[in-house]
């Protein structure tokens, strides 16, 4: 049982930090959207 146990934490971990990353590079794709548009418009 511990060792099933082991494997699902892992798992579950794993999934946790898949789901993380997908948000984190979707936050920095929007951040970076508006940094490049706020750059864009100070220099034109």
């Amino acid at each position: 049982m511990k060792i099933i146990n082991g494997k699902l934490i892992l798992h579950f971990r794993f999934l946790i930090t898949l789901i993380v990353a997908e948000k984190v590079t979707h936050m920095l794709e929007i951040v970076g959207r508006a940094i490049s548009r706020d750059f864009l418009y100070v220099v034109s």
